[in-house]
């Protein structure tokens, strides 16, 4: 009986662990200040446009992983891996899952929030 609770209570540690770490990433939610920012680095790039490159990031790249943070990798880091990962989650679906357009938005989003002040857990 106690190894049999003992395992129990292992899978079920095991499963709160897991849980958590899906949703250790909080990720700021971009203001005006983050959007001119990113305005200095890409031409046109607006607040509306941040916010869809965040939208995109959760729901597209959390297909195949938790969410990333973009402080936590180099400018140069961001545009070989957003690039790396668009044609990897692509090829894996047989089908283009994240258009050029949705890539660039991802794109512009972690780079513009990768110097932003991290949210507080």
């Amino acid at each position: 009986m106690k190894h049999r609770i003992s395992t129990w209570l292992i899978v079920f540690i095991g499963f709160v662990l897991v849980l958590s770490a899906c949703n250790a990433v909080k990720l700021a939610i971009p203001t005006q200040e983050d959007a001119n920012r990113g305005s200095q680095l890409f031409k046109g790039f607006g607040l509306t446009e941040l916010n869809q490159g965040k939208a995109l990031f959760e729901t597209k790249c959390t297909v195949c992983h938790g969410l990333k943070d973009p402080t936590s990798k180099t400018p140069e880091k961001w545009k070989n891996l957003v690039d790396e990962m668009t044609k990897k989650a692509n090829k894996k679906a047989g089908k283009v899952v994240i258009t050029a357009e949705e890539q660039d938005l991802i794109a512009k989003y972690v780079l513009t929030m990768h110097t932003a002040v991290a949210p507080k857990k």
